[in-house]
């Protein structure tokens, strides 16, 4: 670990714990905060195109929005997305567009969410959050090097997008950005491989190479999974890989990307270790802290499985994240709503009604909704149940 990196790693763990500290703070002001993001995202959307003809004005409260905006869904708003997609920016909102960030592996099913300089500095609010609690609770991530996996892009499409979507860094200001990068274990231009294959194949290489990898975040925990099935299935070939520094017979598909040399850690794969075996990947790896990853519904039995691979590490669930946005953050052992980021609607499973954050109840059933798109009712998740209120909404603190 260079000086660089662990000042990184200090001004990151520095400022993000104060993100935290405000977030907690502000957490009991949760009706005030909701109205406020309200008014931001209406300020910005109802100048624009697509709202115009409608009943949308930039002075509404929340039931008067909730009145006259109808739950929609992205069917709804293709349209005005294909017309930015053309070059025709401004159509949804006054803020800039700073990238569509498709959502689904298949073009048959892509839905193009446009990120706005809004919305991305809505999503770092939750994330400095989040990062401020890891670097609390998990000092050992306040070392060494992390991998923070990258925007998935379907091959169809790699030709086509800007090298922004490929990189999940893009969400941070500049500053935040170039401070991240001290301790990335990858580098981000692994996603512009001209095929997933080659993707992972590099992605591998670097992280065999970074022994003192200390977290390792991921969406799916399946996504780390094949990651090692990648690692099993080409020991060999990236032993020589990493032997040597260079890229051999996949050199001109990984032209963009530097190739790492550690003759030491080919070495460890020369010795053809399983992946199956914890103590292998704790000889990879000693250094691992904390696996990040989605652990509910689905994704269960996968991130329990990954635990057993790396029984040396801690296996955290994200939390209610997607690309349409931040709904709940892993904090201090619950997952409470990010309400400084978005505006959130949530419709009762039981008769349908349409609620604000702060009337939930515990042990309601729902379906969330935020404003990925300004002013549009968008469902982003399935059925969540409320545990516990919004703390200043007279109810006490839950998640």
């Amino acid at each position: 670990m260079t000086l660089l990196n662990r000042i990184a790693h200090g001004a990151t763990g520095l400022w993000a714990y104060r993100q935290k500290r405000q977030f907690i703070r502000d957490s009991h002001h949760c009706r005030h905060l909701q109205e406020q993001r309200l008014a931001q995202i209406l300020s910005t959307a109802a100048p624009a195109p697509a709202h115009q003809a409608g009943n949308l004005r930039p002075d509404m409260d929340w039931q008067a929005f909730a009145e006259r905006v109808p739950v929609t869904d992205y069917l709804s708003w293709e349209p005005w997305i294909e017309r930015q997609l053309q070059d025709q920016p401004g159509k949804l909102s006054s803020s800039p567009i700073v990238r569509h960030q498709p959502t689904s592996g298949s073009t048959s099913a892509v839905k193009w969410i446009p990120y706005t300089r809004q919305f991305l500095q809505e999503i770092n609010r939750a994330l400095m959050v989040w990062i401020g609690d890891l670097y609390q609770r998990y000092p050992g991530i306040r070392r060494g090097f992390h991998y923070w996996s990258v925007s998935w892009i379907p091959e169809q499409l790699r030709a086509t997008v800007d090298d922004n979507v490929n990189d999940d860094l893009r969400v941070l200001p500049w500053w935040e950005r170039w401070i991240a990068a001290q301790y990335m274990a990858v580098p981000d231009t692994v996603a512009r491989a001209a095929t997933s294959d080659d993707t992972f194949f590099a992605s591998v290489a670097w992280l065999v190479a970074r022994q003192d990898l200390s977290l390792l975040s991921v969406w799916s925990p399946t996504f780390a999974l094949s990651l090692l099935q990648v690692l099993q299935a080409h020991q060999q070939a990236l032993a020589r890989v990493l032997e040597q520094g260079a890229w051999l017979q996949r050199a001109g598909a990984l032209g963009d990307t530097p190739c790492p040399r550690a003759p030491q850690r080919a070495a460890l794969l020369r010795q053809g270790g399983s992946v199956d075996d914890p103590a292998f990947l704790q000889a990879l790896w000693p250094d691992l802290t904390l696996i990040s990853c989605w652990d509910t519904a689905s994704s269960a039995s996968w991130a329990q499985r990954l635990g057993r691979r790396f029984a040396h590490a801690q296996v955290e669930g994200k939390g209610l994240w997607a690309t349409e946005g931040a709904v709940t953050i892993p904090l201090e052992g619950s997952f409470p709503l990010a309400a400084q980021s978005h505006f959130y609607e949530f419709q009762d499973l039981a008769n349908n009604r349409i609620l604000p954050a702060w009337e939930l109840q515990p042990a309601t059933g729902s379906h969330t909704g935020t404003n990925p798109v300004p002013a549009v009712s968008l469902p982003v998740g399935p059925g969540v149940k409320t545990t516990g209120s919004c703390p200043g909404a007279g109810n006490p603190p839950g998640q």
